[in-house]
């Protein structure tokens, strides 16, 4: 909802321009509060685009098979990152939306893929109401885990990514049944912070208590 000037139409003079700086404090603070609320916006959308990009390039490493090489593994994810970012171009911070998304993507790579016998299953999949991130299958026993990325480059969106996590649980209990070991959120600014959510519960459990992060250490 947009905050109107205080300053009543009565007061301006017909044809004549918008002042280019409020003159009260009133106006100044309803300046400031447009302009905070604007930026704050612009930066949740840049870090809803970074996150959409970097799983989206980690999907396509991960398909391709990830590189053992630290610098294959870099020129890897750069190939990866400007094929995405030449699909879905974004002109505003193009070039720092592509150096981002590939560094999430990286690190995610470096953290949080499961070492074999688990196998890439797919990324952007559909999954009950839900879009899963990316997919790993655990080969011996036919087990499953979703991966649901965050960046931490964006704020207030605390409520919609535990509505997606909801989902994604309900969708994975409905295909996968008693297979479905549940979601990890992955936090990739800060991995220690990420959780794992259960089926069979309501809460989650920190990453860092639970073997699936024994094998990633």
């Amino acid at each position: 909802m947009s905050i109107r000037s205080t300053v009543p139409r009565s007061l301006v003079r017909p044809g004549a321009a918008e002042p280019r700086r409020p003159s009260s404090r009133a106006a100044l603070n309803s300046h400031a509060i447009r302009c905070a609320a604007g930026t704050a916006a612009t930066e949740e959308t840049y870090g809803i685009l970074v996150g959409q990009r970097a799983h989206r390039i980690a999907g396509l490493v991960l398909e391709e098979g990830l590189q053992a090489g630290r610098l294959e593994r870099a020129a890897q994810i750069l190939t990866a990152a400007r094929g995405v970012m030449h699909d879905q171009p974004t002109v505003p911070r193009g070039r720092a939306l592509l150096v981002d998304a590939a560094s999430v993507a990286a690190a995610y790579l470096l953290r949080f893929v499961p070492p074999p016998p688990w196998r890439f299953a797919g990324s952007e999949e559909p999954l009950g109401d839900g879009i899963a991130d990316l997919i790993y299958e655990h080969s011996p026993t036919r087990r499953w885990i979703v991966d649901e990325l965050k960046t931490g480059m964006s704020r207030g969106l605390d409520v919609s990514v535990h509505d997606q996590v909801r989902r994604l649980l309900a969708g994975g209990v409905e295909r996968w049944r008693g297979d479905f070991l549940g979601v990890r959120l992955c936090t990739v600014a800060s991995p220690r912070a990420s959780r794992l959510f259960l089926p069979s519960r309501a809460t989650s459990i920190a990453l860092t208590d639970t073997w699936l992060w024994d094998c990633l250490a």
